[in-house]
């Protein structure tokens, strides 16, 4: 007669942790040096990563680790998050996040990069009515450059309409660049185009 393995019963703890609600291990997945892995902490006190999962068995800190977790374990409903995952809407909390974002990529970024990108969203504001960050990084890509902090872009075009070149619309487009998957761009009007 085969002797059937017990299977984990795997509760999300938050991102990337979890506890087997029948043993107690638990389980975290973390981005390594050798790319993804999975460390587990054993009833037993041992923590090691392993390349596949193992069996499910108490050990002798089932009961601390079951009781540590209780709370989490009790609120899983079938597959949803032990812990509310569910993000709070706060407008005001967004506006400093999107802030902060852009000025970090901004102090980030090159001087002579970003200097470069706002004289390709000059060109690109005396050449046409709507600007879109496609438009850009297909300019700059016919001059070799490349998309190497693209995240620092969005302070570039804040500069350009701060210079009075582009004012931004409330209009998206779909990206036409197949990395962005189709994401939507934010579209810049020109204050340039046709007045140069």
């Amino acid at each position: 007669m085969i002797d059937k393995k017990i299977r984990h019963s795997w509760v999300k703890i938050r991102i990337h942790v979890y506890v087997c609600k029948r043993c107690g291990m638990g389980k975290v997945n973390s981005d390594g040096a050798d790319g993804w892995q999975t460390t587990y902490h054993f009833p037993t006190g041992v923590s090691r990563i392993e390349h596949y999962t193992p069996p499910c068995e108490a050990g002798p800190l089932t009961p601390k680790y079951l009781a540590k977790y209780a709370k989490e374990i009790a609120a899983w409903k079938g597959h949803r998050h032990a812990i509310d995952m569910t993000p709070v809407l706060d407008k005001d909390a967004a506006a400093e996040a999107t802030e902060a974002g852009i000025t970090k990529s901004d102090e980030g970024a090159d001087d002579s990069w970003k200097d470069q990108m706002l004289a390709a969203i000059k060109k690109l504001a005396d050449e046409r009515a709507i600007i879109t960050s496609d438009d850009v990084w297909e300019l700059v890509g016919r001059h070799g450059m490349t998309d190497s902090n693209p995240s620092a872009l969005g302070s570039v075009f804040r500069r350009a309409a701060k210079e009075g070149y582009i004012k931004l619309t409330d209009q998206r487009v779909e990206s036409q660049r197949p990395a962005h998957h189709r994401k939507p761009l934010r579209v810049w009007q020109s204050l340039r185009y046709l007045s140069a």
